[in-house]
């Protein structure tokens, strides 16, 4: 008996479209993925920064409703500048008895801080390298300059617009900085207003939005966008781009507690802004809208 066995087999022209169709519906997906993982991680981000925002609250519920000090001084703390009374502790070292976790003040978007050094305790180390930036002009005021600098938080209710007036952004990840104490790099912790023409007795501030801004810090000038140079210290790193005018968004916390995505145009209503203008050349057009003001 003759038995036929029928085989088919893929010829190599069949395996060749295949596979080119693999190839093509992998090209449009990945990118798809990737932006997907951003958008998990800014909201994430945008999460940390709501928590740090309730947390501030929660600090000022705690001190007769004044805002959270922008730094603490001569009161024990690890870190120092080198002289009497320098030892110092900023916003996100006070509040880690409120956030009770080592990881809200650190940002998904922006790369992680590693393993904790070599002579920091770990709740050092995450205390003193926050990568969000607290708005300390307005809610924290410091008159300029001296060691221990003095910080005034003003009262929760004297801020007229509270719904209006950042709290926290994304800011500079670490500035390379050697301090004294345990040493190691530590953050700027802090972001600036789009102009400073507002301010009354001339606090510590500095023009650091516009084309030639440069976010001034004791390790020395940051140019780059992402890291808040020509930006005042935020940080746009939600499809950043690195062009002028800047691209991308930040999240953003303001007075009330409320978080949103925030482009460079949308924290600078108000003013000339646009990118490609210099520092000196900023002005506040319309301080109804300006959102950087206490009143």
């Amino acid at each position: 008996m003759e038995v036929s066995l029928n085989r088919k087999a893929f010829t190599l022209i069949e395996l060749l479209v295949v596979i080119a169709i693999i190839a093509i519906l992998a090209a449009i997906l990945f990118p798809v993925f990737a932006q997907a993982k951003v958008a998990a991680k800014a909201t994430s981000s945008l999460s940390n920064n709501k928590e740090l925002a309730l947390g501030s609250i929660m600090y000022a519920g705690d001190y007769d409703d004044h805002a959270l000090p922008s730094d603490l001084w001569a009161g024990g703390y690890p870190i120092w500048f080198g002289v009497t009374g320098s030892d110092f502790s900023p916003w996100s070292y006070t509040m880690q008895p409120y956030l009770k976790s080592n990881s809200i003040d650190q940002d998904p978007l922006q790369n992680n801080l590693g393993a904790v050094p070599a002579g920091w305790a770990s709740s050092w180390w995450y205390g003193y390298q926050a990568q969000f930036g607290y708005n300390y002009t307005v809610w924290s005021p410091s008159p300029c300059c001296s060691i221990p600098t003095p910080v005034q938080p003003v009262g929760l209710t004297t801020v007229a617009r509270v719904a209006d007036v950042p709290l926290f952004t994304e800011a500079v990840g670490s500035t390379g900085t050697i301090w004294y104490g345990p040493g190691g790099p530590l953050t700027q912790e802090s972001i600036e207003p789009v102009s400073c023409t507002f301010v009354v007795g001339a606090p510590l501030c500095f023009t650091s939005w516009g084309l030639n801004g440069r976010l001034w810090s004791f390790g020395g000038q940051y140019t780059d966008p992402a890291n808040g140079g020509g930006t005042g210290g935020v940080s746009f790193r939600k499809n950043y781009n690195s062009t002028f005018p800047v691209g991308g968004m930040t999240t953003t916390t303001f007075g009330d507690g409320h978080a949103k995505l925030m482009s460079p145009g949308g924290l600078s209503l108000g003013t000339n802004y646009n990118g490609s203008i210099n520092a000196s050349a900023i002005q506040i057009l319309n301080p109804a809208i300006y959102q950087w003001t206490p009143n």
